[in-house]
């Protein structure tokens, strides 16, 4: 079994997005995710459309990492080690609040409308307790990494949140 000394217990994830950060200004996403504070599975990628903002990039970002969650949460209960998220939601650590607003609420607002569908359905996981949001400052966000250039100090404390030091 997975475990590291003062991390959180069970299924647990950072998302995050750099805004516009590579060709045609796409916005790259960036997750991982823990069991126990081990690392078991991680994203680095472009995003396939352009955001028009860095909450939505944001969204996008949290939106995609739910959809790991939840094909996760099927994974470990058809092994036989659903124990590991004991029946509670799978948190989401997001430095967004704009994008947790979004999620959070399902009215559709002018702001809004024109984000895709496909990226709503996180709402219909927290809805059904599977997802939780939950903010996070920027400073501690481990999936910067995934997502921005890194200096020394940056690096250093990837490398150390991740238990690799």
């Amino acid at each position: 079994m997975f475990s590291a000394k003062g991390s959180p217990k069970g299924l647990y994830a950072y998302a995050d997005s750099a805004y516009a950060n590579s060709a045609k200004n796409r916005s790259t996403t960036g997750f991982i995710f823990f069991i126990n504070g081990t690392p078991i599975s991680w994203t680095s990628r472009k995003q396939s459309v352009t955001a028009q903002s860095s909450t939505e990039a944001e969204y996008m970002a949290v939106s995609e990492a739910a959809k790991q969650a939840i094909w996760m949460r099927h994974f470990l209960y058809a092994i036989g080690k659903g124990s590991i998220y004991r029946d509670a939601p799978t948190t989401i650590y997001e430095d967004n609040q704009g994008a947790i607003k979004i999620a959070d609420n399902p009215v559709n607002h002018p702001k809004t409308k024109h984000i895709a569908i496909r990226y709503h359905v996180i709402r219909d996981h927290i809805g059904n307790g599977e997802i939780r949001l939950e903010h996070l400052p920027t400073d501690k966000m481990i999936a910067d990494g995934l997502t921005k250039a890194t200096n020394h100090v940056s690096q250093g404390r990837l490398v150390r949140d991740l238990g690799l030091a």
